[in-house]
């Protein structure tokens, strides 16, 4: 097991940190670190990647290092967090590549770095340390300014899948999407003052919808989930309902990514949890059930995630590769 997990580790960091023009973000970090100076270091914004970047700028003027250094930190940031929370370290690194989870590392960055941090603070949402927690997300925030919607997602998962809540916030999701433009007039009526209502006339006007089959891949688990919930509960106690409610958040920001792509980069904050939820799916039955439910799944986002591959999506394929890090 330990050499697995050493032998994995190691080749997703390596695939990723050599990475050459691979990720819808590669040219804009490339050149925000080419054109960073020596000089202090910004604190103003997002303080803990400026002081990441200005620290990576002593070790190499390279962006190539700017990149490896950060899938070092993700990928070993990811995998502590399934190995000690997966209940099969196995299906957990194969479902983190076939979710397509760990392609999407490659663009969002900073945003992944944040949600490093804050995954590694999912155990204070098991026992219920909502202080211990906000300190997590404080510092996720450092990276990126948008960690701050997870200090109410602590109380939105931490209640069964099918309350009375989440199904009035499924619905309401629903009828956002029928509704998109009175919707965008609302919530952006109440980030009038903030950093973010800059997005109001991209999300508009830039008509640029995520792909449908995220919508499929993303919530066939829920359904299941949700069809097996008593199951669930017995086999995995109060962890099911949290691992369900993380992931049918991420779900339904996915849905209103249809709408527009940028909604897709809110659910990067949840689409890890897939890898402690997939892994539940499978061996929640008796063993025959479970070997094929298993293959069945394991199988469709194979599928899944070579078709997003290959149609260009989040611009992984084709992957070039640069070795030179100084």
């Amino acid at each position: 097991k330990i050499i697995f997990i050493l032998i994995a580790t190691l080749s997703l960091i390596l695939v990723s940190g050599f990475r050459y023009k691979v990720g819808t973000d590669y040219g804009n970090y490339s050149e925000i670190f080419i054109y960073l100076t020596g000089g202090a270091i910004d604190f103003s914004g997002e303080a803990g990647f400026n002081t990441l970047m200005f620290l990576m700028k002593k070790i190499s003027s390279n962006p190539q290092m700017m990149f490896m250094i950060t899938s070092i930190i993700i990928n070993i940031g990811f995998v502590t967090f399934m190995v000690k929370h997966s209940d099969n370290i196995f299906l957990a690194m194969y479902f983190y590549i076939t979710t397509f989870t760990y392609y999407l590392t490659m663009n969002g960055v900073r945003q992944y770095i944040a949600s490093v941090v804050l995954v590694l603070g999912y155990e204070c949402i098991v026992k219920g340390n909502f202080k211990k927690y906000l300190i997590y997300v404080i510092i996720a925030c450092t990276f990126h300014s948008s960690a701050f919607m997870m200090i109410p997602v602590y109380f939105l998962v931490r209640r069964k899948c099918d309350s009375v809540s989440n199904i009035a916030i499924i619905f309401g999701t629903i009828l956002a999407m029928i509704f998109y433009v009175p919707f965008l007039e609302l919530l952006f009526t109440l980030l009038r003052n903030t950093g973010f209502y800059y997005y109001k006339n991209i999300l508009l006007t830039d008509v640029n919808g995520a792909n449908p089959l995220r919508v499929i891949a993303w919530s066939a688990p829920i359904i299941l989930a949700f069809l097996y919930k008593d199951r669930g509960r017995k086999v995995y106690g109060d962890k099911f309902d949290i691992s369900v409610n993380l992931c049918m958040i991420g779900t339904l920001f996915i849905l209103l990514a249809t709408k527009h792509v940028f909604f897709a980069r809110v659910s990067m904050y949840f689409d890890i949890y897939y890898v402690l939820l997939l892994p539940k799916l499978c061996m929640m039955f008796d063993s025959k059930t479970n070997r094929v439910l298993t293959a069945g799944i394991m199988f469709v986002y194979l599928g899944y995630s070579t078709g997003l591959l290959l149609s260009g999506d989040a611009w992984i394929y084709p992957y070039r590769y640069n070795f030179n890090l100084f």
